[in-house]
């Protein structure tokens, strides 16, 4: 490629370009080879996407091109909207993104190596490439009790991309901030949904909670399970929290993460939730797609009593009404 791209710049006089095909899986070298012989023009694709084996994936020929070669292309600061346009795009192409995808999968950077590990692979293994930053694969803070619930979902394995799910990310960097704020735990949730052939199938859900000292309890009836369960977590909260009746659910997707699991595979599911004017989208990740429902629903109600705080809107120790304690 070299030797071709060089003799092309002897012959002609004029800028030239390459538009790299990966039928040899040599798409992204051949377009860095071609700028560092003077080529100024690439055509790429984000993710690779394109006919038989696909186009030079951007998202590696950017980063290459700047922060390897010193090639300046979009700058540094757009460079780090990298992660999130990628996984966008792959959002809206409806194909998951490969974990071992360079700069923008989820092991792009590695993951923490077990204390058995040598002192020698450990100090290997937390030596990025590059700034994960210089990416947009920003570090978030863990919050206290990320343990349980949603959280250890989402961030154990790291196969969740969080880039996706900007509330997710904003509910981590909040309860980072108020960590003594938790707005309700989650003590139990149930869901059916009863079919028949005389008619529609009906889903019914019940959930119970626990605000401070005190448990509330909710049931409903839906348009199917999501919205049932959504109802019955309401049921529970509005009386203490009304202000949560001006945020709904506008979107609701489910991708498979494990295909070759067939029913047995990992799901994600993204909630887009607004309020009007805003939009934004909290996740869970489970094998059970309600569980993932659930976990998301949950974020979506958390992030919002969190929001109402900062806001003082209601107070991080709202008066109980134990007339609803149940």
């Amino acid at each position: 490629m070299a030797a071709v791209c060089r003799s092309a710049r002897q012959r002609l006089d004029a800028p030239l370009g390459i538009r790299g095909r990966n039928d040899c899986g040599v798409a992204v070298a051949n377009t860095l080879t071609a700028v560092d012989t003077g080529f100024t023009w690439v055509a790429a694709a984000v993710n690779g996407y394109g006919e038989r084996c696909g186009a030079a994936d951007l998202c590696s020929v950017l980063p290459d091109l700047e922060l390897k070669m010193g090639v300046e292309t979009v700058g540094r600061e757009t460079l780090k909207r990298l992660c999130a346009v990628s996984h966008a795009v792959a959002e809206a192409a409806n194909q998951p993104l490969p974990e071992n995808t360079p700069f923008t999968g989820s092991l792009a950077f590695g993951h923490p190596l077990p204390a058995s590990a040598s002192s020698v692979l450990d100090s290997l293994a937390s030596v990025p490439q590059v700034d994960p930053e210089s990416v947009g694969r920003a570090a978030m803070p863990v919050p206290e009790g990320a343990a349980d619930g949603t959280m250890s979902s989402w961030l154990e394995g790291e196969g969740f991309e969080l880039d996706l799910a900007d509330g997710s990310q904003e509910l981590l960097r909040r309860q980072a901030a108020q960590p003594e704020f938790r707005g309700f735990e989650v003590l139990s949730w149930e869901v059916s949904t009863r079919c028949s052939a005389s008619g529609p199938s009906q889903s019914a859900a019940t959930a119970t909670v626990k605000v401070r000292e005190s448990v509330y309890s909710g049931s409903a009836t839906g348009d199917g399970p999501i919205h049932a369960l959504d109802l019955a977590l309401r049921e529970c909260l509005m009386p203490l929290y009304p202000a949560l009746a001006r945020i709904r659910l506008a979107d609701y997707r489910v991708r498979v993460l494990q295909p070759r699991r067939g029913s047995a595979a990992l799901g994600r599911v993204l909630i887009e939730w607004t309020d009007g004017n805003a939009t934004w989208r909290t996740g869970g990740m489970s094998r059970n797609l309600l569980e993932a429902s659930w976990d998301a629903l949950v974020d979506g109600i958390r992030l919002e009593l969190l929001r109402l705080v900062e806001a003082q809107e209601i107070l991080p120790e709202t008066p109980i009404d134990s007339s609803w304690a149940v």
